[in-house]
């Protein structure tokens, strides 16, 4: 198998993918990821790297690509080096890539070398592969003609039901074959390391890359300013960096009597950190971890602007729980913080482990199974224009820089 995918930050994907070569590993399968970033520019999580080098064969940009005076992000227009790639593809029984734009990248590199293996596109975020309306620029289009028809949806990976009816009613187009699992973030069995304490303060964390989409990063300071003003002893800490550090920054200088930011720890040190906090609030794979522990886990809904939320992750496990679009009832985080403060001790212990056993279902080694298992099916080379592609891309980033959005605010 091989992976396709930009650098090892420290965020749920990478996470995921280390995980995944290490069971695949245990299972005696050889993983090969090509990482797009030029590894001079760094992007890498030291110790995610440090972990992942143990499993798998690494590949690199300038491994594969001629160099040219284009930036690496418009690899589509840099030439190949076949001799390498004959070498990265070989006894590969799939090329997994999380975006279109390098699973165009797969085509070419396939079309290069004559070649015939199955790509597989992971839709880790539904809205990378169902943004915008009837009036989609150039390089969308042409990623949607690829992805929804010359690929096979059988070789497509939603990771809910919800996911994959989300992206067929927002795109119109049939993914019925499309397979569906749960994304595998727990790598064993693990004891339940909640231990609530029954000091009157409430220890909180979240924790995860500042990016424009996670939102809750922005107005939980406030929510929790708010709750201590009016008598709840609760403090916020919030471990990671990104693009969205100043706004995150600025919303914790407002509260800072209460809510404190740190800079990310390594991927090691998850389970011991945030054991020792009482309640947790994210998205993506880290509230999966956190329910792992035990840890009550409110779900922070993604590219939301209000203090909502659907409740804890043990209700909603089973649906694709960040997206602000689904048919639940959205309430204040305010008052999902003050009824949990104000329930019982048995309460909370009830709460800890259905979070524990809801995260079950997230097993990493019957999402390997999924993965490894196809049927996959070969596709067509797909010819299209990579200069016009290029060309609509970038003007495309350019007005989003302008505007300051990115895709995940439509949703």
């Amino acid at each position: 198998m091989l992976i396709i995918y930009g650098a090892l930050g420290l965020g749920g994907i990478e996470t995921f993918f280390v995980r995944l070569a290490k069971e695949r590993f245990r299972n005696n399968k050889k993983t090969k990821i090509l990482l797009l970033n030029p590894p001079e520019l760094g992007g890498s999580n030291v110790d995610l790297f440090n972990e992942i080098i143990k499993y798998a064969e690494i590949y690199y940009f300038n491994d594969v690509f001629e160099k040219k005076f284009i930036n690496w992000r418009f690899f589509l227009l840099h030439g190949l080096k076949k001799n390498n790639l004959e070498q990265m593809i070989r006894d590969c029984n799939q090329i997994h890539v999380t975006d279109a734009q390098s699973a165009l990248l797969v085509n070419n590199i396939l079309r290069k070398l004559d070649k015939k293996i199955p790509i597989t596109v992971g839709m880790y975020h539904s809205l990378e592969f169902s943004w915008g309306g009837d009036k989609l620029p150039f390089f969308e289009k042409t990623n949607r003609d690829f992805i929804y028809k010359t690929l096979n949806s059988k070789n497509l990976m939603c990771f809910s039901q919800n996911t994959k009816d989300f992206v067929s009613n927002r795109t119109g187009y049939t993914i019925e074959d499309a397979k569906t699992f749960r994304l595998g973030v727990i790598d064993s069995a693990q004891e339940c390391k909640y231990g609530f304490n029954s000091s009157k303060k409430i220890r909180m964390c979240a924790v995860g890359r500042l990016t424009d989409f996670k939102t809750y990063n922005f107005w939980m300071p406030n929510v929790i300013k708010e709750l201590n003003i009016n008598g709840y002893d609760i403090c916020l800490d919030i471990y990671g960096d990104g693009n969205s550090e100043p706004i995150v920054r600025n919303a914790v200088k407002n509260a800072s009597a209460y809510v404190t930011l740190y800079p990310p720890f390594n991927y090691s040190e998850f389970n011991v950190i945030v054991s020792k906090y009482d309640l947790f609030i994210g998205s993506g794979t880290a509230i999966i971890q956190a329910a792992s522990l035990g840890i009550p886990s409110i779900i922070g809904i993604e590219s939301i602007n209000e203090p909502l939320t659907y409740g804890f992750f043990s209700d909603f496990y089973d649906c694709e729980y960040n997206l602000k679009s689904l048919d639940i009832r959205k309430i204040p985080v305010f008052d999902v913080l003050k009824g949990f403060v104000n329930s019982s001790f048995e309460n909370k212990k009830v709460l800890s482990l259905e979070h524990y056993q809801a995260a079950k279902f997230f097993s990493i080694s019957s999402c390997e199974n999924s993965i490894e298992q196809g049927p996959y099916v070969v596709s067509d080379y797909f010819y299209f224009n990579k200069w016009i592609y290029t060309f609509s891309l970038i003007l495309f980033r350019l007005k989003m820089k302008i505007n300051r959005k990115n895709i995940y605010h439509e949703v």
